[in-house]
């Protein structure tokens, strides 16, 4: 069978199987030309079908093959052993061990058969490497949806990616667990100094406020604007600032996270007798101040909280490797100042008690499995949801929030097509969702709340929310309550490990 495009290009079809992958597929209807109209695994197609005996019957279940990952994507149809008045769902997992050669093992059939219920590709190096994380110490047959979640991302299949994996389902949250590493920390009677600074970071945490930082600033404006306005700013400041060694200084400020250490590397390089600290601040207000529109100049001004999710972000570590990276690169020290990277440096002090160590060593697989969560391998959507321990009212209140969008043409997040759901658990109005649905760039806004009538509020800031929302170039289109909770809303934002399960539909 040769899978030729349909709604998307073929360079976009290639790489989403694997040579010699196994789908279930239905024929959903024979067309002209030889061709028929297919589900294979998640996913709609429409296939150039060559001689198959027996005829390929609509309605009938079939097992492909992927045979070929190139242009054109090629499958053929799998030899079924059992007469088709005797098939069941068990004699589909014994043509699958038999076509790739695998033990007919209890295990091993509930692996196949969960592959084969969800529309997912199976290999016999996937179905391996699972049977070898099930069957550990760690592992047990209720862990296959751990494993499909794993194998969706294209995550290592190791003990440590499925034991952080597992951790978002079983561990509490990571909301509970710093709050409760912060009470275990307050009774020790003499805490070492890896001990003190994570504590001090953690006392700071819940006083994280939503004024946008520099990099957040910087990420609004542009790198190229950002750049111009650097220029400005220094102009005056710092003799020679055109010379090819303050240039450069300045782009890899600019590509920097835009840390205190990038800060004073940049300071030293252009010779400049400012803080780091001091430059910052007033740099992140030179750029509020002369941005040049003011709607943009509103939000980064505004007693608002815009930045408050990504300094969270930030000061949570869930950039951490990736700044990690660039402060090493840039031969800077490598010290972030996060929670995680706090937390690292108490698992590597020899003097921590054994119970602190455990708990640290959980809290710090949460986060870990918070960030794999973000990882999509899938070429046209992104889809992950995040449990953030988020400050309010100087309190730590948990949030979830869910996004899913397409990807555009480099594989990177469209911000003009997207739905992200927003569910926070507050003290009076309990349990609120929040949807938030854009396409190209126009936004319909729903808060869920079946607690408090909130439309005289709403209505009320619902001219401040468009103007901030023009700050980004998106327009409001409404923003309504409605009294009960979407219960499948509210099962998609708190289920952890999302699956891609959107329908696309390709030509093969």
């Amino acid at each position: 069978m040769n899978f030729q495009p349909y709604a998307v290009s073929q360079s976009q079809l290639i790489g989403t199987f694997a040579p010699d992958q196994i789908l279930r597929g239905r024929v959903l209807e024979i067309l002209p030309d030889r061709t028929a109209l297919v589900q294979l695994g998640a996913k709609r197609m429409v296939a150039k079908v060559d001689v198959v005996v027996p005829p390929l019957k609509v309605g009938q279940d079939y097992l492909f093959q992927i045979r070929q990952n190139a242009n054109p994507v090629l499958a053929r149809v799998i030899d079924r052993k059992s007469p088709e008045a005797d098939r069941t769902a068990g004699s589909m997992v014994d043509d699958v061990l038999s076509t790739l050669n695998l033990k007919n093992e209890s295990l091993t059939r509930s692996i196949i058969q969960a592959f084969l219920d969800h529309g997912d590709a199976l290999s016999r190096r996937s179905i391996l490497a699972a049977r070898a994380l099930l069957s550990g110490a760690a592992g047990s047959s209720e862990d296959i949806p751990v494993i499909r979640w794993m194998l969706s991302r294209n995550l290592p299949m190791t003990p440590v990616f499925f034991q952080a994996a597992k951790n978002q389902i079983h561990s509490p949250a990571l909301s509970s667990q710093l709050i409760g590493l912060k009470n275990e920390l307050s009774h020790l009677a003499v805490p070492t100094p890896s001990l003190q600074s994570l504590k001090a970071a953690l006392d700071k945490f819940p006083a994280t406020e939503g004024a946008p930082s520099l990099a957040f600033a910087a990420g609004l404006l542009g790198a190229r604007k950002t750049a111009a306005l650097l220029q400005s700013f220094l102009k005056g400041q710092v003799p020679d600032l055109q010379s090819a060694v303050k240039q450069l200084a300045l782009v890899k400020f600019i590509k920097s996270p835009m840390m205190a250490s990038d800060a004073e590397a940049l300071l030293g390089k252009i010779g400049s007798k400012l803080q780091p600290e001091a430059f910052i601040g007033t740099f992140t207000d030179y750029i509020s101040t002369h941005s040049g529109e003011p709607a943009l100049q509103s939000v980064l001004n505004g007693a608002g909280s815009p930045g408050l999710l990504y300094n969270v972000l930030k000061q949570i570590g869930f950039d951490y490797e990736y700044s990690l990276g660039i402060l090493l690169k840039n031969g800077n020290p490598p010290k972030t100042g996060t929670i995680k990277e706090n937390l690292l440096a108490v698992l590597q002090d020899a003097e921590t008690p054994a119970e602190v160590r455990k708990t640290v060593g959980q809290v710090v697989q949460r986060i870990t499995g918070e960030q794999i969560q973000m990882v999509s391998s899938d070429p046209f959507v992104a889809q992950f949801s995040l449990q953030l321990p988020l400050p309010f009212q100087k309190e730590i209140r948990q949030a979830t929030v869910y996004w899913e969008g397409k990807k555009n043409g480099r594989r990177m997040i469209d911000p003009d097509y997207c739905t992200i759901l927003f569910s926070l658990d507050l003290k009076y109005l309990k349990q609120t969702l929040v949807s938030m649905r854009v396409q190209n760039r126009s936004v319909t806004l729903t808060v869920q709340n079946d607690s408090a009538d909130l439309r005289a509020m709403l209505k009320k800031g619902q001219p401040i929310l468009a103007e901030k929302l023009e700050a980004f170039d998106y327009h409001l289109l409404s923003l309504v309550q409605t009294k009960k909770l979407d219960d499948r809303l509210v099962e998609k934002i708190t289920r952890p490990l999302a699956v891609s399960n959107y329908t696309l539909d390709v030509k093969i």
